[in-house]
């Protein structure tokens, strides 16, 4: 079911692939990437409360999944506590160093406490690492802008 959740969002089902993924976490409570995959459904649709629950489940079921600490710290940025988005992102860069949308989610999060020296430092890591991958051309556009933001 995960798995054809995963198939529903990226038809933009999202309503399907939620339905999808809650199948999977009533089969399968412990399922930490169902959780996660929720979270960001959740997220995606403004429920941010709903959202930070899932990804909290997620790492309490997996702690040293990098994808959910970065969309924790996401959604506590959406919701603006920033010292938790600071320590969710900088959790998720230590679990996976080569991991690009960790490194540019914490530029981002850096950049709103206003440490832009930090910040551009953490971009350009995600630049570098983004070089070569088939990361989302949206994200990378996103991420020069904000570089070039800071400079």
């Amino acid at each position: 079911h995960n798995n054809l959740g995963n198939g529903l969002k990226e038809k933009r089902d999202l309503r399907g692939a939620m339905a999808e993924y809650r199948e999977a976490i009533r089969l399968k409570p412990d399922y930490g990437t169902a959780h996660n995959n929720l979270g960001v459904m959740l997220y995606e649709n403004g429920d941010l409360e709903g959202a930070i629950a899932e990804y909290r489940m997620a790492i309490r079921l997996k702690p040293a999944a990098a994808e959910a600490h970065t969309n924790l710290g996401n959604a506590f940025l959406a919701v603006r506590d920033l010292e938790g988005a600071l320590v969710e992102h900088r959790l998720a860069v230590r679990l996976e160093p080569d991991f690009a949308a960790a490194h540019a989610n914490l530029g981002h999060a850096l950049r709103a406490a206003g440490q832009k020296a930090e910040a551009a430092r953490e971009l350009m890591k995600a630049l570098r690492l983004a070089l070569g991958t088939p990361a989302e051309r949206g994200w990378i556009h996103k991420t020069q802008a904000l570089l070039l933001d800071l400079e």
